[in-house]
């Protein structure tokens, strides 16, 4: 990546800073692993795969090029404006193996007859973008600032890299997404509070998820196995955050902040969701979207003693319950939960030694962090509980 930037007289008679540069990536990497899917499908579709997938070569390259500018249109008010524009190309060659390191046959019945078709079979993506963003501060005063600002994002496309099937191999495009946000920072109180919120929405198009059930060569349902990327739709997200620090007696700080989302899907691309689901698809979110989220803290530092300076924190963090799959539904749901921790510190005095005595999760909840619904394929359900009431003690010197 190559960067340059200065200094320059815009044509309002005001400074200007400036920022132009590029990007270049050339990469070469492969994509390996075990697959062993001994499940049964339906009554008469027996999965029994069991492959080497790859080493699949997965060459890519990426270039860009881009430019930014802030402009002071007054002491108060700065005009911010940038551009990107990228190229990006990625080639994929699928390769299937027997365990053993055989080719797989493409006769029924034999070991991974499947996915024989799929060997050395390969796959292209390429995709141009220009993203840009404009954005408006301005200082009402040393301590309150206010801005509004509009950009782009892309996430890059590609293409299936696990298909079983010929039939799932495609491509997806990237999803992208215009973001518009108003906000404010501001510090009160005689710099004792600082106060930062906004609010925003974003227009999120041909969104990326994957699929659990899609194309197979035995009939025109979508079917499992399927671990395919696709786009799935659109979608209007809106939402506010409030931040806020507070210092109101020496020693003593308060710290909270929440945030809510509003996640709605405007259209979604036919069969995308489809499977089994107590929520029609418009009602549906992407997975691990919680409409709210917010934490609180509490600090104090003692006084220094004659052995040191202690200090004690208490914090606590809430989500608001969460789907883990594209296809919401009640098996793969991750119920609201509050995270409480407290921990207590000493430090010596001249800095060196430190030790702390930490407990996370103090109240114990039980919780999960992610949990895999295979419910309409191998017919289980999965989870990861977060880790129980955890008791810890360090002990840190600094040399």
């Amino acid at each position: 990546e190559v960067v340059f930037s200065t200094k320059t007289q815009n044509p309002f008679g005001t400074r200007a800073d400036w920022t132009v540069g590029g990007f270049y990536l050339d990469q070469e990497s492969f994509y390996e692993g075990r697959i062993d899917l001994n499940y049964t499908a339906t009554a008469m579709f027996p999965i029994g795969l069991d492959f080497i997938h790859g080493p699949d070569p997965t060459p890519a390259k990426t270039w860009a090029v881009f430019a930014h500018s802030a402009v002071h249109l007054t002491e108060a008010a700065d005009l911010t404006v940038g551009a990107r524009y990228s190229d990006e190309q990625k080639d994929y060659t699928h390769l299937r193996h027997n365990p053993d390191g055989t080719v797989p046959s493409f006769i029924p019945g034999m070991p991974n007859f499947q996915v024989g078709p799929v060997n050395g079979l390969p796959d292209h993506f390429e995709d141009t973008r220009v993203d840009w963003r404009v954005g408006l501060d301005y200082n009402f005063s040393d301590n309150l600032m206010s801005y509004v600002q509009t950009s782009t994002g892309y996430k890059g496309g590609g293409v299936n890299p696990r298909p079983f099937f010929p039939e799932q191999r495609a491509s997806f495009a990237p999803e992208t997404l215009t973001a518009y946000e108003l906000g404010f920072k501001s510090t009160l109180l005689d710099r004792r509070m600082r106060l930062n919120g906004a609010v925003f929405f974003n227009d999120y198009e041909d969104i990326q998820l994957t699929l659990n059930a899609c194309e197979t060569p035995f009939g025109p349902l979508p079917a499992a196995p399927c671990a395919k990327p696709a786009n799935v739709g659109s979608a209007e997200v809106k939402g506010a955050e409030l931040e806020i620090e507070f210092y109101p007696v020496e020693g003593l700080s308060l710290d909270a902040s929440a945030s809510y989302l509003d996640f709605e899907y405007t259209e979604i691309r036919s069969g995308a969701l489809s499977g089994s689901s107590t929520r029609s698809p418009l009602e549906m979110v992407t997975p691990y979207t919680p409409e709210w989220k917010a934490s609180a803290g509490i600090s104090y530092q003692f006084p220094a003693t004659a052995i040191g300076r202690f200090g004690a924190r208490l914090d606590a963090n809430y989500q608001s319950s969460v789907y883990t799959n594209a296809t919401n539904d009640f098996t793969n749901l991750i119920d609201s939960y509050t995270l409480t921790n407290a921990r207590l510190s000493w430090m010596g005095q001249e800095d060196v030694w430190e030790e702390a005595l930490e407990v996370t999760n103090l109240t114990d909840e039980l919780y999960y962090l992610t949990i895999f619904d295979q419910r309409t394929s191998v017919g289980q359900v999965t989870g990861q509980p977060g880790f129980p009431r955890m008791y810890g003690l360090t002990l840190k010197r600094r040399f």
